[in-house]
């Protein structure tokens, strides 16, 4: 499962955190760059 969570900070590093175990893949948009980050690196994984 997959899980695209609106901003990039704690809440969604928190999801990503706690989801992993379940296999769920957390990633986030972040509002102020208009990109898709993954949420513990912010390494840019696309453009919104």
């Amino acid at each position: 499962m997959r899980v695209l969570v609106l901003g990039a900070g704690h809440v969604a590093r928190m999801m990503s955190l706690a989801g992993a175990p379940l296999n769920i893949e957390t990633i986030a948009f972040d509002v102020g760059s208009e990109n898709i980050v993954h949420p513990l690196t912010q390494t840019v994984l696309g453009h919104g």
